[in-house]
């Protein structure tokens, strides 16, 4: 058990020693309400490739 705590902390420090950067943000993304006839539909999905399921999300909006 102790050899495996000691292989565990030295995985640890090699990745605090090679840290992912900092990801590039373009802009600051929002939304905006579509016009007053139209809906506006935003989705989603994820697949469980072990559990063989799948979901999705789906969200209308309208102007209001």
């Amino acid at each position: 058990m102790y050899q495996d705590m000691c292989e565990l902390l030295r995985e640890f420090q090699s990745a605090q020693e090679n840290p992912l950067p900092e990801p590039i943000h373009s802009g600051i993304t929002r939304w905006s309400s579509p016009q007053n006839s139209q809906l506006k539909v935003n989705y989603d999905g994820a697949l469980f490739t072990d559990s063989q399921q799948a979901v999705v999300g789906v969200v209308f909006r309208d102007a209001a």
